[in-house]
């Protein structure tokens, strides 16, 4: 076993395609099956099963991912380590975060961190929470932040605040006769922590657990069709400040519904952080840190 052969399980595992994967490992088709190949022969048995809908792995090659990504996860590591005993502020810092996250402040926050040493550079993703953790436990990226802990043991993670979430309407929405209201919310996903699941929670301890949800699966969408009038979303306030500076959609007092959810970092548990990286981390604590505190004084 060798890194080629892990390297090139993973690009088919995660892209689908043995052609994907060949462009993202920059081999032609025939090397890439007889790295499977090689591979498949040491484990004595298919890893992958291919099909007309495209790539999928089999109960060995789902056991045996997370370690594959464990595997070249820690050879970044390794890496970038070695490159840090050679020059301490130079290097890539990757970070990905939920898109909600990047206003103004946040923005200006990583531009003074990259500012402090020209050979350091910058690597910012936008992604939603379950992908977030995916990159980082692949070493795709260093840090992340997203909503809501991962409780798997290989990443550590860190709280930095706490999003308010908020029911809000239309400007003009008619609340009908006492009842269940429509609500518009995510789709129930198979993860415990996520937007969908904590609707329904929200709705069935406010004994609203009648109530019917139009599923959307998107916060751009959501927010698009409350100020239509097609009903009530609780949502991140972070996320609404140009909608509720411009009177189209406005809160609506729901303690029983309206909660608090976990803004967390995450970085691999036993990975390499750089200083850079510690530093960030240092950064971002500190201005979710004063965010708390200045929504806790209004």
């Amino acid at each position: 076993m060798d890194i080629d052969q892990i390297e090139t399980f993973l690009a088919i595992a995660q892209t689908g395609s043995f052609t994907r994967a060949g462009r993202r490992v920059h081999r032609s088709q025939p090397a890439i099956s007889r790295r499977l190949a090689a591979l498949e022969a040491e484990f004595g048995a298919p890893l992958l099963e291919r099909d007309l809908a495209g790539v999928t792995l089999t109960d060995i090659g789902r056991a045996f991912l997370p370690y594959a990504e464990g595997l070249l996860a820690a050879m970044k590591d390794g890496k970038d380590a070695v490159r840090a005993e050679f020059a301490e502020h130079s290097g890539t810092v990757s970070l990905a975060v939920v898109g909600t996250f990047i206003d103004r402040r946040f923005a200006q926050l990583l531009r003074r961190f990259s500012k402090r040493s020209g050979q350091r550079r910058l690597k910012v993703l936008a992604a939603q929470s379950d992908v977030i953790s995916q990159l980082v436990r692949r070493g795709e990226v260093t840090l992340g932040v997203r909503y809501f802990e991962d409780a798997r043991s290989d990443l550590v993670n860190r709280q930095l605040g706490l999003e308010k979430m908020v029911v809000v309407s239309a400007a003009t929405y008619k609340f009908g006769p006492a009842g269940p209201q429509h609500w518009i919310g995510f789709p129930e996903r198979e993860s415990k922590a996520d937007f969908g699941r904590l609707l329904r929670r929200q709705l069935l301890a406010a004994g609203q657990d009648g109530a019917e949800i139009l599923e959307v699966d998107s916060l751009s969408g959501q927010k698009r069709l409350v100020e239509a009038g097609f009903g009530l979303a609780l949502l991140p306030k972070s996320y609404l400040k140009e909608e509720l500076s411009a009177k189209s959609l406005k809160v609506i007092s729901m303690p029983e519904i309206a909660t608090s959810i976990p803004i967390v970092l995450l970085h691999r548990r036993g990975g390499y952080l750089s200083p850079a990286a510690k530093e960030l981390i240092d950064l971002l604590a500190h201005e979710w840190g004063n965010k708390c505190l200045a929504a806790s004084s209004r």
